[in-house]
């Protein structure tokens, strides 16, 4: 007899540990790197991106983009 997809695709789970240790992220007891950027176009200096008026300047993030 054969068992359907149902019982066998939900009796295994994948547990990943992670651990922070001398300020590098472990995976599964392995050093892992994590590259980000974060971006938003009001972030600049004098600049607060949530109270400042928004608007659109499409050229000067167009100038970021290409930067980064």
């Amino acid at each position: 007899m054969g068992c359907s997809l149902s019982e066998t695709s939900t009796s295994r789970q994948i547990k990943t540990k992670v651990e922070l240790k001398d300020n590098w992220y472990f995976l599964n007891g392995e050093r892992f790197f994590i590259k980000a950027i974060g971006y938003e176009i009001g972030a600049r200096p004098g600049q607060h991106p949530y109270e400042d008026e928004k608007k659109d300047h499409l050229e000067l993030m167009k100038y970021d983009l290409e930067n980064i």
